[in-house]
């Protein structure tokens, strides 16, 4: 769960992420034109094969998945509208059902992913995925799908997905098809289990906060954590303005 930087594989500043539709983002008619739109249906509701990566087969077949565009519609509308720096519904929606403290689950779902878009602000940035410590980050779900499942079929499990970069190789069953573990709800609400998890463990914020980055007890592990931890409370300290 590495905090990825803002760059792509070029080492360039990423443009084309930040005009897709941002999660979090207040809506201004400005910044939602129909090929915004477009592309976020197409993301969700053309569903790739996870059995095959190639786009010249029919693998790729386009299915209609009402669930999956209800999903994203939903994910859309609920999370638009708010101030600049307060936390989005459906990040204080999943941080109550997993009694987690929204402003918790937020600062780690911008650190692990957070993007700067064309308007300022930055924004958790679904489509991130660390490979192996090396950030990548895609304009679509449709495009860091195939990232993912390029990386796997080279026998590259170690990778840090989404949102909330929940790492492959140790919680694949919890986030399902590489297509699934693309999915904002999803991704946040398994990111918010493993950390409510930690938390059982230990009874203190600050110490499952760290461990959700750095588990391990060897004295390099624990540092990781702790620095980690610390980032992240730079970003409640923000948030809660």
């Amino acid at each position: 769960m590495r905090c990825p930087i803002r760059q792509n594989d070029s080492g360039t500043r990423t443009r084309t992420a930040s005009k897709e539709i941002d999660f979090t983002q207040k809506i201004e008619v400005r910044h939602w034109t129909i090929t915004h739109l477009w592309q976020a249906v197409l993301s969700k509701i053309i569903k790739p094969n996870d059995n095959n990566l190639s786009t010249n087969k029919r693998a790729d077949k386009r299915s209609l998945n009402q669930g999956q565009l209800v999903s994203l519609l939903l994910f859309v509308l609920i999370t638009a509208v708010q101030a600049k720096d307060s936390i989005p519904p459906t990040y204080l929606a999943i941080a109550q059902a997993h009694t987690i403290p929204p402003a918790v689950l937020y600062a780690i779902a911008l650190v692990e992913s957070g993007q700067k878009l064309a308007s300022g602000q930055v924004r958790p940035w679904p489509w991130t995925l660390n490979v192996a410590g090396v950030p990548r980050r895609y304009p679509t779900r449709l495009a860091a799908w195939k990232g993912l499942k390029h990386y796997l079929a080279q026998g590259v499990d170690f990778i840090d997905v989404g949102i909330m970069q929940v790492n492959w190789h140790y919680h694949h069953k919890k986030l399902g098809t590489p297509w699934e573990a693309l999915e904002p709800f999803n991704n946040t609400r398994t990111g918010a289990k493993i950390l409510q998890a930690e938390y059982n463990k230990t009874g203190a914020w600050h110490t499952a906060i760290g461990r959700y980055h750095s588990p391990g007890q060897k004295p390099a592990q624990r540092l990781r954590a702790k620095h980690y931890a610390q980032r992240v409370m730079q970003q409640i300290k923000r948030i809660q303005r």
